[in-house]
């Protein structure tokens, strides 16, 4: 990868930071498993929905082009969230008890358990998928690697797993209150980021997997004090920030990009969650 795409993919990665846009966090801990979970109810909606979208369509490469992808990528995504929401619901109340407690071994433990729990559950439904279509896991696997490789895509990726249906209820947050959270926890990541720099030699001679249960601690903490203070799920705020279009947002941008210079990453322009 050249120094420029490597540049814009650090400058993606800030300003989705603060907002939980770090797609796939299911999949961070990739062991696939065989039990299964689901109820049956759950997997006969998840194949009518897949089946909703028609039949696999594909590139002249031979991937699942990126339309089909994105939105087989979505249905999963969905159907993950509603397996997992009743104890997601319960992990989330004890994660926030201990970072209240000042526990950091259990807030990281639980962090990690949460990650591993809902990538098991996704990694259940998207082998369902796969038999169904039959898709290999191999192919399945080149197809996100390509896609989320590639800034465009993984962006368009991010924003999709996070816009409501069509029809769907409108964000509880209105778009000025929304903003506001964003400019107000921007110090608090800007201030991590830094932090985080400053181990980056002793991160690098970490365990890869080590280094991404780091930098998704930080993301979890980030949201939980967003919560503290403000009172606002994580999930419900990144609704709002999509459906008001705010990393478009003047404001919005001109702090992300000061936030960015101020940690070296350059003064290289953004143009928001559609690419820069």
């Amino acid at each position: 990868m050249s120094s420029s795409g490597d540049s814009k993919n650090k400058i993606w990665i800030y300003a989705a930071a603060g907002v939980g846009l770090l797609v796939g966090a299911a999949y961070l801990f990739h062991s696939l498993s065989s039990s299964k979970e689901e109820s049956s109810g759950h997997l006969s909606q998840l194949i009518a929905d897949v089946e909703a979208l028609g039949p696999p369509k594909r590139d002249p490469n031979g991937l699942l082009n990126f339309v089909y992808y994105k939105d087989l990528f979505c249905v999963i995504q969905k159907h993950t969230k509603a397996v997992f929401a009743e104890e997601k619901a319960a992990l989330l109340k004890q994660r926030r008890e201990y970072l209240r407690a000042g526990n950091t071994a259990e807030y990281r433990d639980i962090v990690k358990t949460m990650i591993e729990k809902e990538e098991q559950k996704g990694m259940e439904l998207m082998q369902d998928v796969m038999e169904h279509l039959n898709i290999s896991e191999q192919e399945f696997g080149q197809t996100h690697g390509t896609y989320m490789q590639n800034p465009q895509t993984q962006q368009m990726l991010m924003s999709a797993q996070f816009a409501k249906a069509p029809g769907g209820a409108a964000p509880k947050l209105l778009k000025q209150k929304t903003k506001e959270i964003f400019l107000d926890s921007e110090e608090k990541k800007f201030e991590t980021m830094k932090e985080m720099m400053g181990r980056e030699q002793e991160m690098q001679s970490q365990d890869p997997m080590q280094q991404m249960l780091d930098m998704m601690v930080e993301q979890a903490k980030l949201s939980d004090d967003m919560f503290e203070r403000h009172g606002v799920d994580e999930e419900e705020f990144n609704h709002a920030m999509i459906h008001y279009n705010l990393m478009h947002d003047k404001e919005v941008q001109a702090k992300v990009m000061e936030n960015m210079r101020k940690l070296g990453f350059g003064g290289q322009g953004m143009g928001g969650m559609g690419g820069f």
